[in-house]
């Protein structure tokens, strides 16, 4: 069968039967996509027995779009972006830098999702110098809650990279500042308990992403038990509310031997 001819081990797709919402029996379909994961408008059809027909039109095909990406690979290409993408989302940039980087080294065809994970490496660089001054600003006109808690988050964002060192001696460098304030140490406290139940809030979404959804259900618990009063705590107990919808009350049963009347 043409589908595993070695000749085109990148260009084919047997595609669904479908054209127009009417299906036709006995053909193939095949779909060229752009860089961006849009259909160039190309569909060929051959019959299903003639393979010589349907091997001259993919080689009309593939000189005609050039950089086209059959959509089997494009899709392979987009989850693999999207489950990077994800670790960014959560900020779990160690991790999602790592795997932009993979990203990038093993797609070799051109597409612009290589171009959005070089952009997103670019970000996890650069983001943090406004953040930390902003977040330093904050400490200094004594916005303590918030200032606080956005210095030890982006500690968390940034664990494992460069970044965390400096953002660390800010830490460091204000808490010795405020040492005597009970503000700034009550604020600093709180904040110590976002940071714990946001690394528990990653660790969770991690499960999720792996499909270990039992696991990450009771994490998010354990955030909202041993975290009440974080910021996670409130995220994690609407997520488990939506997963596991409250079950109905049961209806009371009447009294046994009530009178039928």
């Amino acid at each position: 069968m043409f589908a595993h001819d070695k000749r085109f081990p990148d260009i084919y797709k047997k595609g669904q039967p479908l054209i127009r919402g009417e299906k036709i029996p006995n053909f193939w379909a095949i779909h060229f996509l752009k860089s961006d994961g849009t259909e160039m408008g190309d569909l060929y059809l051959a019959k299903k027995f003639e393979f010589s027909v349907l091997k001259d039109k993919m080689t009309l095909a593939v000189k005609r779009v050039g950089k086209g990406i059959p959509q089997a690979k494009f899709n392979k290409i987009r989850d693999e972006y999207v489950e990077c993408a994800f670790r960014f989302e959560i900020r779990e940039f160690k991790q999602a830098k790592k795997d932009f980087e993979g990203f990038i080294k093993n797609t070799k065809i051109k597409c612009n999702l290589v171009a959005d994970a070089k952009e997103k490496i670019k970000q996890i660089d650069a983001m943090y110098k406004d953040l930390l001054k902003e977040a330093k600003e904050k400490v200094q006109n004594e916005d303590f809650e918030s200032g606080f808690n956005a210095l030890y988050e982006l500690e968390q964002w940034y664990y494992g990279l460069k970044p965390a060192k400096e953002i660390k001696k800010a830490i460091k460098e204000l808490t010795a500042e405020l040492n005597k304030n009970k503000d700034a140490k009550k604020a600093i406290k709180q904040a110590k308990k976002n940071q714990a139940a946001m690394k528990m809030w990653q660790k969770a979404q991690g499960y999720y992403l792996n499909k270990k959804d039992a696991k990450g259900d009771k994490t998010m618990r354990k955030i909202a038990s041993q975290y009440p009063d974080s910021d996670y705590s409130i995220k994690s107990t609407e997520l488990i509310q939506i997963k596991v919808p409250l079950a109905e009350p049961k209806a009371e049963k009447p009294p046994t031997g009530a009178a039928g009347g």
